[in-house]
This record gives C-alpha cells, sequence and structure tokens, in this order.
C-alpha cells in the first residue's frame, strides 16, 4: 500500500502503518521532554503509545471480524496518528448488520478495559493515579499508573467513538438505527449532517482551546470530509440502483494495439481527449494503457512498447451487469476504467469515471425536473 509500511497480518488481514504515524511518536518524544523527563520516560511514553495502538488495531479488528460474519471481506487496516481505519470492501447494506458491525469495535475496547480494570483490581491499587498525574511523565512512572492510564485512555475510546458523528462509530451506528426506519439514503444525509456539525465544533474547540489542539483539529477535518463523500457516495448507489452497464457505457472511445511503441501512445494521447486507452489484440482487450503508467515508463526508458507497461488485472464487463456493483467495484478498487465486452470477448464499450458522473448528473437532472 503506497505511504505505507505492512507490519503483519491478523487473521488473515494486512496490518499497515501510514508513514505519518511517525508524527505521533516523535511528538510523545518531544512532550517527555518538554516535561523534564529523561530517557527511560520517553521509552515508556513510547511503549505506551504503541500498546495504545495495539488497541487500535484490535478495536479496526472487531469491525473486520463482525463484517467477515456477514460475507463483508477487509481490504487492509491502516494505522494513522489519528487512529485506525479497517478498510471494508463495502458497508452491510441491511442496518442490522451494519449496527453490528459499527459497535464491535467499541465493544473491544470496552472488554480490554475491562481486563486491564480487573488486573488492577486483583493485583494493584486504583490510587494509583494521583492528583500529580497531569503529564505523561507523572501518568507513566509506576507500573500501576500505565496499566490505569492504557484503561482510561480505552474508557476514552470508547466515549469518543460513541459520539454521533457520522463516519464515526456512533455516527454509523446513528445510521443504521435510522435505516431500519427511514431507509438508507435519508438516514445517511441526516447522519452525515450531524457528523459535520460535530466537525465543525471539534475544529472550532481545536483552535480556541488553550493550549492549541492540532490534532482535535485534524480529526474534525478528517470527519467532515469523510461525512459528506460517504453521503455522496450512498446517493450515487441508490441512484445507480436498477441501471446495467449498457445504459452508462461509451461506445466512442479510442483503442490503442499491444506491439504500439510508447511514441505512438504519446501521439494518440495528444491527439485526443482520453487519457486512457484500452489495449487490444484482434479487438480483444487484453488490458489498459493508463495516463500515470505510459509517463512513468517514458521518464524510466524502462520498455519500448505498450503491452510492456499495460496493467493486465482488469475485470472484464458485460453489458448487462448491474451497475451499481460494478461502481462499488471501482471506488474499493479505484479502477478508473474498464473494458466492456461481448459474449465472444470482443471490445464493445468502456466504463469510466468520467461518464459514470455523466450519467448520475443525468438521473439527478431527470428526477429532479
Amino acid at each position: 500500500m503506497k505511504g505505507a509500511l505492512r507490519i503483519g497480518r491478523l487473521s488473515g488481514i494486512g496490518v499497515y502503518i501510514h508513514w505519518t504515524f511517525t508524527f505521533i511518536m516523535l511528538y510523545i518524544a518531544y512532550q517527555v521532554m518538554s516535561e523534564g523527563g529523561d530517557t527511560w520516560a520517553i521509552v515508556r511514553g513510547e511503549i505506551f503509545m504503541l500498546l495504545l495502538f495495539l488497541c487500535v488495531v484490535l478495536h479496526e479488528m472487531g469491525h473486520a471480524l463482525a463484517a467477515r460474519k456477514y460475507g463483508v471481506n477487509t481490504l487492509h487496516i491502516v494505522l494513522y496518528p489519528i487512529g485506525g481505519v479497517a478498510s471494508l470492501e463495502r458497508i452491510p447494506e441491511k442496518p442490522f448488520e451494519e449496527f453490528v458491525v459499527a459497535i464491535a469495535g467499541p465493544m473491544v475496547n470496552v472488554g480490554i478495559a475491562l481486563g486491564l480494570g480487573m488486573y488492577i483490581y486483583l493485583f494493584g491499587s486504583f490510587s494509583a493515579i494521583s492528583e500529580d498525574a497531569t503529564t505523561i511523565v507523572t501518568m507513566l512512572d509506576t507500573f500501576d499508573k500505565f496499566i490505569l492510564s492504557l484503561m482510561v485512555t480505552n474508557v476514552f475510546l470508547v466515549i469518543f467513538n460513541a459520539i454521533p458523528a457520522f463516519p464515526m462509530d456512533g455516527g454509523r451506528v446513528l445510521r443504521a438505527l435510522l435505516a431500519m426506519k427511514i431507509g438508507r439514503v435519508k438516514a445517511t444525509k441526516i447522519a452525515s449532517i450531524i457528523g459535520q456539525v460535530f466537525a465543525i465544533l471539534f475544529v472550532a474547540y481545536g483552535f480556541l482551546s488553550t493550549p492549541f489542539q492540532p490534532f482535535i483539529i485534524v480529526i474534525g477535518l478528517f470527519v467532515y470530509i469523510a461525512a459528506m463523500g460517504e453521503n455522496r457516495m450512498v446517493y450515487n448507489e441508490s441512484t445507480l440502483s436498477g441501471f446495467k452497464v449498457q445504459d452508462a457505457m461509451r461506445t466512442q472511445f479510442a483503442t490503442v494495439k499491444g506491439d504500439s511503441t510508447l511514441s505512438e501512445a504519446v501521439k494518440m494521447l495528444l491527439a485526443s481527449a482520453e487519457d486512457d486507452f484500452v489495449v487490444v489484440e484482434e479487438n480483444k482487450p487484453i488490458g489498459v494503457l493508463f495516463r500515470k503508467n505510459l509517463m512513468e515508463a517514458i521518464k524510466a526508458e524502462n520498455a519500448t512498447i505498450v503491452s510492456e507497461i499495460a496493467v493486465r488485472q482488469i475485470p472484464l464487463l458485460r453489458p448487462q451487469q448491474d451497475i451499481q456493483t460494478v461502481f462499488q467495484l471501482m471506488q474499493q478498487k479505484r479502477l478508473y476504467m474498464l473494458p466492456v465486452v461481448d459474449e465472444s470477448e470482443q471490445l464493445i464499450g468502456v466504463l469510466d469515471r468520467r461518464n459514470l458522473s455523466d450519467f448520475i448528473a443525468v438521473q439527478d437532472v431527470t428526477k429532479n425536473r
């Protein structure tokens, strides 16, 4: 995955750390040093953060395993400075299933908090955190304080995720409950608006609080953008419901032969309004030449003909395929263009994000006129 380092697999799901994760580790070291902590205090702080993000990974695994129960796979889990993201192939459309998937993550943190609390009750002391535990150094200077701080943080994660700010867990629970009464599209719109309101409050709090809270601002911006994006995606999926690939595919398009030279492909790129081309042999698609791959090959000078740089692992669509399912596939796999073939595998059209957007826009106008 671009920009992220794979650190392992859990239950068959790849776990990655995004490069920006280093910021939180550097911030903890800086904060401990500013509090007068020594090297060992810095080590304790870093270990605490790593254990906290292990709890975040387990939280995301809760979502992933619950989704797997309903036949939804998880592509990967990525850790960012502001938390973790489990990228599901799709969100379960049945409200109860989404409810279970959404609540599974926070329930993992509830279990972790109860386990740590039981350990302190049996082997430690709940009075370990005293009034002087106001900094990272003083919160982690004994083992009991370390465990209690981890417990309290997991409780905070449960409370924070319970906020009905879509697309956070609380927002997804809210959408699932609303969808049981008013349908998925209207429920998403309401949950998205509520999420955007909370996002604005997060950003305002981050700017106005003392000291300045940059992480709260980043979370607010993330929630706002994600809420808008989710609302639009669900609306688009609803708009495409009932249509087939043949309703939106382009029948006028340019192709390039696999044995064409890169210079010939460049001439086609400059002479047409298209950025991507289906690569064909005897009018049968063997892959897609994306503009990005062509530019990279020219720069690296590591290829001479188109077939050497064509992306071959591309699904071939049929005219009668459900376009809503294809739209979800293109979103999940980040595919920009797919060939459409007939029963004899002959190329008859292409479906790309641009004509999908145009098709959705036409349906919007048609419904609202």
